[in-house]
């Protein structure tokens, strides 16, 4: 009833649900059937801003954990590509690691809009960053996720900043499972090649 509310409904109907929803939205988004309202209301509502910024702030600080999960994962990619790029980029920062706390009191337009900026604003914390990412990657390729875009965006900008001859001797063989995925992206056919080219006789 609740989805089809968010799908045949008005804004204003839209934003009645969803200030019954606020502060469930990460919970709902980890849920098999209660995931497909917030996609509803992310697809319907994406023309209204007071909509959107209401998702937005009840998204943030959760998006590393969805980001992961494999129904959650499904709200991000449509997060990322549905809002406006300001609150798009906010969100992808939290998939970077932990650190992404030190830029959270930064303007929307200083916000680091990938991970060589965000690497770049704390260049004495890069290990630790890569290291928080590349876990990120592993459990992404291990739960099958690498159909979704983003993680393909986040691979390539792993790969551009990690060290290739060392750091993606084990992470390889953990995205072949997935290059068929990869290749549906232009980002993730960079990343199929770097790994043909880096990995062994045997990954290739």
């Amino acid at each position: 009833v609740v989805q089809c509310l968010a799908q045949f409904g008005t804004d204003s109907d839209r934003i009645l649900i969803m200030n019954e929803l606020k502060g469930h939205l990460p919970k709902l988004s980890q849920l098999k059937y209660a995931h497909f309202i917030v996609l509803k209301l992310l697809d319907k509502g994406r023309k209204n801003s007071v909509l959107c910024q209401s998702i937005f702030k009840d998204l943030k600080g959760h998006v590393g954990k969805l980001a992961t999960h494999s129904i959650g994962a499904r709200v991000i990619q449509q997060a990322f590509s549905l809002l406006k790029k300001e609150l798009r980029t906010q969100l992808k920062i939290e998939i970077y690691g932990p650190e992404y706390v030190l830029f959270s009191a930064l303007p929307p337009e200083k916000v680091p809009e990938n991970l060589e900026q965000f690497i770049s604003l704390r260049p004495d914390k890069k290990d630790s960053i890569l290291a928080g990412v590349k876990e990120t990657l592993v459990k992404i390729a291990e739960k099958g996720l690498l159909i979704f875009r983003y993680t393909h965006t986040l691979a390539w900008e792993y790969m551009n900043q990690c060290n290739k001859t060392t750091d993606l001797k084990d992470l390889i063989p953990i995205l072949s499972e997935g290059f068929a995925a990869l290749l549906s992206t232009r980002d993730g056919a960079k990343v199929a090649s770097t790994c043909a080219a880096y990995g062994t006789a045997k990954d290739r």
